[in-house]
């Protein structure tokens, strides 16, 4: 009989609890840059709204969990993370499916009750986010299986979250915010970037036609860092000219100190499936500290001016 500390462990692992740093991240950069921009933030509404997105979030993860037991793609072959419980620790299929199931029922749930509270718009909203979940992991061509997938996820979770969370904080979408959050979606284009670098030779053997599968080891980690560079530069360029708040030309600089021994590590350790747990542990590193770079900013500049 398995302890409810290991059940927990066993549902983390599943909905890879620790990712959802991600979608958590656009949430609050958007809090906060309508704080830092005067906006009158509706807190309740926000709360449900984010609680939702993260119950969605973890429906989706561990639908492409299941599917990816279930297809083949993750197994003892290739696979050599730990915490892949379905395919090391013998965990059901079928218990990974009910939980990723109970989380979409309870983001349905919100969604209804965002129905409710506020309007067929945020309704709309919410069942083309449904769909997009469902359609990245499911269906008979899901996107993360394509050379698409890391762009779909960033410009997802970055620019079209961060934009519908202005919405749902303001009631209102500002037009000039929707590409506010493009440095947050180049960062997250990285990590699918550096995810898909290490399962290349696997997702070739499986059939899967990534952009790292299709420009081959070299030019799979070229691609990685160009996410990354792209972001902290265009980052920079928003700190400079007023879109972030300008103590981040000084943040996002003294953020190179940790990110750069980060990828220099990833680098010595090269993208493949053995390295893939330390490699996807230190690109989420990387992504929360570029993150808190902005977000900090945004306090610094709220509390001193």
């Amino acid at each position: 009989m398995l302890s409810s500390l290991q059940k927990y462990q066993q549902v983390a692992s599943i909905v890879e609890l620790r990712t959802k740093i991600i979608s958590l991240s656009s949430l609050v950069l958007a809090a906060l840059y309508l704080v830092w921009r005067g906006k009158h933030l509706n807190i309740g509404f926000f709360t449900l709204f984010s609680a939702t997105v993260l119950l969605l979030d973890m429906a989706c993860t561990g639908f492409n969990t299941f599917f990816d037991f279930w297809n083949g793609t993750d197994n003892k072959d290739h696979n050599h993370e730990s915490d892949k419980v379905l395919v090391h620790q013998g965990v059901s299929p079928g218990f990974a499916l009910a939980v990723s199931l109970i989380f979409f029922g309870l983001a349905a749930m919100g969604g209804l009750l965002l129905l409710f509270l506020s309007g067929a718009q945020i309704f709309v909203l919410g069942l083309a986010s449904f769909l997009v979940a469902f359609l990245y992991t499911g269906g008979p061509f899901p996107l993360s299986r394509g050379p698409l997938g890391e762009l779909f996820a960033g410009a997802f979770l970055g620019l079209v979250l961060f934009s519908v969370a202005n919405q749902v904080g303001t009631d209102s979408l500002d037009q000039a915010s929707i590409l506010t959050a493009l440095p947050l979606a180049l960062w997250i284009a990285s990590i699918l970037a550096a995810n898909n670098a290490c399962d290349r030779v696997s997702d070739a053997l499986n059939g899967r036609k990534t952009f790292a599968v299709l420009l081959g080891a070299m030019w799979a980690q070229i691609y990685v860092y160009f996410w990354i560079t792209s972001g902290f530069v265009l980052a920079l360029v928003y700190s400079l000219t007023g879109v972030f708040a300008k103590w981040s030309v000084l943040l996002l600089p003294l953020a190179l100190f940790f990110v750069v021994p980060q990828q220099i590590a990833i680098r010595r350790m090269g993208f493949n499936n053995k390295s893939k747990r330390l490699v996807m542990q230190k690109s989420l590193a990387t992504f929360v500290v570029l993150v808190l770079a902005v977000l900090f900013g945004f306090i610094f500049d709220l509390v001193v001016d």
